[in-house]
């Protein structure tokens, strides 16, 4: 739950924040850890990634080889790429970067029934698919103009 997951964030931060702490320095490693953490796994992507780590699964170069096995995603970053390419104003990008944050909406619940059935195979490809819709966003983002 992000909500939940934020607030931690925010009271760890509290209690270890270096100007909270008079400029210890265990204080300035463990809110730089708490950060690091923090961006980890508000991204489910990012949090996956983490995980597959963990359990000795890491996806590392292999992640465009599972790709490569799925002709579903590969088709839909084909398309992505070229209505992103065609794009004529920031109002198609946004369309297509709602398309793309349906689909991360669609694997992260059978992403977490894959961890919780020990199910790595399939953790790993759902892992790879959302990193590569995120690659999509990130193209997106990078295309439209800041906020």
């Amino acid at each position: 739950d992000a909500g939940r997951l934020a607030a931690k964030f925010k009271a760890l931060q509290r209690k270890w924040h270096p100007d909270r702490t008079h400029g210890s320095e265990e204080a300035a490693r463990q809110s730089a850890r708490i950060n690091e953490a923090y961006q980890i796994l508000r991204e489910p992507h990012k949090r996956a990634a983490y995980m597959l780590d963990m359990l000795g699964a890491s996806l590392g170069e292999e992640v465009d080889d599972l790709a490569m096995a799925d002709p579903e995603l590969l088709e839909y970053a084909m398309a992505a790429r070229e209505s992103i390419d065609e794009a004529e104003s920031d109002a198609s990008l946004r369309n297509i970067a709602a398309d793309t944050e349906l689909l991360v909406d669609q694997v992260e619940e059978p992403l977490q029934r894959a961890f919780q059935t020990d199910n790595l195979a399939e953790a790993r490809r759902l892992t790879a698919r959302l990193q590569y819709y995120n690659r999509i966003l990130a193209t997106i983002a990078d295309k439209l103009p800041a906020d």
